[in-house]
């Protein structure tokens, strides 16, 4: 492999643990936010709302971003982002400030999170491009398992403000020193090609096609459907799962489990997403986004219809590893976006997947909880999250199909010929 392109891995790996796991760790900060400024919950919870808002903004513009701007500059100034907003904790004096902070945490989700990740490994890697991506999920998964508990700790050792600057300092620091000593820019900058690239005549004499890289613009691919079916797919396989995840522990409550074994499934759950992320990478990579998506999806699927069937510990915990198989929503866009239209416009595509992810994230939970409240069981909502999943198979299947990706071909030949 590339000595930068596996530098750049490890790169990625690291801004990712740090980005989104500091996301990960706010669940353990709101009672003692909420405790220091006599505040509810509630009002404190509000910070996801405002980092919500600007994670969206900003994956919709992150492909200027990246025209405008060298990725380490991002990425640095993203690290930047993530210590003001620990700082704004640090300080305690004002829950608009804090307010402020998370809009600017926001932002760093998508510079140094799964987004720019995405972004760098699709331009680096053709060969096994959704593994590399998996192994981000990976590394977050056990790095949340670690350092959830640690900062729970300190918060009671050290206390909320000092955790709080320590995290920022230490977690933004990793991703400055990341993005300067790690990240690379577009290989084109250096002249390297992507891991895996075969030209035009060793694809011919090897009897496999080489990677389609199409030119044209955002603008012109939105008017595929492909391009839409995809981002229709991932907001309906990212509500599907977050609906799930994000009520968990009132589903298994529902299923007549205690808080304490409804906690050993949810973790059950995320460990489940340490073998189902790599399998799914693994399938993409081999058969294509559309195969994978079709196996992952009628499997999470299936389980969804069979949950109202299912009962006890047992049946809590076929619920919990088997939904984990649909958590590949955060990889779906920019895995198959890139094998229909390549990847000259990575950072747009990518950006809209994210942002559609979003949308479903948004979605899902509310829905899953009026459903719930309105009937008084969760059948309904597995219902419409097993169909949900089944649009996504049937949307991202016709999306990356051989005939998509012909008919983004035949555009682009009519065009030039029109220009000629």
């Amino acid at each position: 492999m590339n000595p930068r392109a596996l530098r750049l891995a490890v790169g990625c790996l690291i801004i990712v643990m740090m980005t989104i796991g500091c996301y990960v760790c706010m669940a353990v900060y709101l009672l003692p936010i909420s405790q220091a400024m006599d505040l509810s919950i509630g009002q404190v919870s509000l910070l996801f709302t405002f980092g919500s808002l600007a994670s969206v903004i900003t994956s919709l513009v992150v492909g200027k971003l990246l025209q405008r701007f060298p990725v380490r500059l991002l990425v640095a100034a993203s690290g930047v982002l993530l210590t003001v907003f620990f700082f704004t904790i640090f300080l305690s004096t004002n829950i608009f400030l804090i307010y402020a902070g998370a809009f600017l945490f926001g932002i760093a989700l998508i510079l140094s999170g799964f987004t720019m990740a995405q972004v760098l490994i699709t331009w680096w890697f053709i060969r096994n491009r959704a593994k590399v991506m998996s192994f981000m999920n990976i590394g977050l998964g056990l790095f949340g398992v670690i350092v959830v508990p640690i900062v729970a700790n300190l918060i009671n050792v050290l206390g909320l403000q000092q955790t709080a600057l320590l995290q920022g300092l230490i977690m933004g620091g990793s991703i400055v020193l990341a993005s300067i000593f790690l990240l690379s820019e577009h290989p084109d900058t250096y002249g390297l090609k992507p891991v895996g690239y075969a030209d035009s005549a060793v694809a011919a004499a090897a009897g496999t096609p080489a990677p389609y890289e199409s030119q044209l613009s955002v603008k012109q691919l939105r008017r595929f459907p492909s391009f839409w079916m995809i981002l229709i797919g991932s907001v309906f396989v990212a509500g599907a799962g977050t609906g799930f995840m994000n009520t968990a522990a009132a589903f298994y409550a529902n299923m007549g489990l205690s808080a304490v074994t409804a906690s050993y499934c949810i973790s059950i759950y995320n460990a489940s997403k340490l073998f189902w992320s790599p399998f799914y990478g693994t399938l993409t990579d081999r058969h294509g986004p559309g195969t994978a998506s079709v196996i992952c999806g009628l499997i999470t699927a299936a389980i969804f219809f069979a949950s109202p069937l299912l009962s006890g510990f047992a049946g809590a915990v076929m619920v919990a590893v088997f939904v984990a198989c649909g958590s590949f929503g955060g990889m779906l866009g920019a895995v198959s976006f890139a094998t229909v239209f390549g990847t000259k416009e990575a950072g747009n595509l990518i950006g809209y997947a994210h942002a559609a992810t979003s949308l479903g994230a948004m979605l899902g939970a509310p829905i899953a909880g009026f459903l719930f409240d309105a009937t008084n069981s969760y059948t309904i909502y597995m219902m419409l999250a097993g169909t949900s999943m089944l649009i996504t198979t049937v949307l991202v299947g016709l999306g990356t199909s051989k005939k998509a990706v012909q008919r983004v071909k035949d555009r682009e030949i009519e065009l030039t010929e029109l220009s000629a």
